[in-house]
């Protein structure tokens, strides 16, 4: 009887479990935080950047973390520090959504040779699926 429950508990220790989305993981999101302040200036982490320089910056490092790990941040998060003027706030949020583009062109050249737009709907819902950083719209 005891080796009955023990075979048991075994295969259900080896059998997986279906995924369940409401659990919180264990592990810490990768989030880009940029932080832009009232004077203009553009911080990720101790960088400090150009509104130029930040769709590049935002490229290197979804690319440079794909290129490591097979998988990307999991969100890009915008702080403003205080009186942000609305030019700036604008600004910033477009080029956070340049460098998503750049980094979504070159993960779909990568991976398939081709232009995202230029995938089937396949292809396209499972890169949305798999690295939906690269199409966050609220920062």
């Amino acid at each position: 009887m005891v080796r009955f429950f023990l075979a048991v508990l075994t295969i259900l220790s080896i059998v997986p479990a279906k995924a369940n989305t409401n659990i919180p993981s264990f592990f810490p999101k990768k989030i880009i935080t940029v932080t832009a302040d009232d004077k203009g200036y553009i911080f990720i982490g101790k960088d400090t950047l150009t509104s130029m320089e930040l769709p590049d910056e935002i490229q290197n490092r979804l690319w440079k973390s794909y290129l490591g790990t097979d998988k990307m941040y999991d969100a890009i998060h915008l702080d403003f520090k205080g009186e942000v003027p609305m030019n700036t706030k604008a600004s910033v949020k477009k080029a956070i959504h340049e460098g998503q583009k750049k980094a979504l062109t070159d993960l779909c050249l990568q991976k398939h040779k081709k232009l995202f737009d230029d995938l089937n709907g396949n292809q396209q819902r499972k890169i949305r699926k798999q690295f939906p950083v690269l199409f966050q719209q609220d920062y």
